[in-house]
């Protein structure tokens, strides 16, 4: 269904015709998928796999561990701007 509202914008704005079907709103980038209370929970789990992998690989070899922190920085730093906005 997603993927055929795409399809039909797509076309729309090729053309330059849009139907009343056809809606900014319809689409996953016209204003998010998720809000920032629904994303929350989201970003945890997301931050708790990142770090739970550098923990995993840690007994391993400890280069690969070190190897998710710079990952885990930029998602601090994009979770902040975002939160922020």
């Amino acid at each position: 269904m997603y993927l055929a509202k795409c399809h039909l914008l797509w076309e729309a704005e090729k053309t330059g015709i849009a139907g009343p079907e056809i809606q900014e709103s319809d689409t996953r980038w016209g204003r998010g998928v998720f809000t920032k209370k629904q994303a929350l929970p989201h970003l945890l789990l997301l931050f708790g796999l990142v770090v739970s992998m550098a923990l995993i690989w840690h007994p391993t070899n400890k280069l690969a561990a070190l190897l998710p922190l710079p990952y885990l920085a930029w998602l601090t730093v994009i979770t902040s701007i975002t939160y922020h906005l």
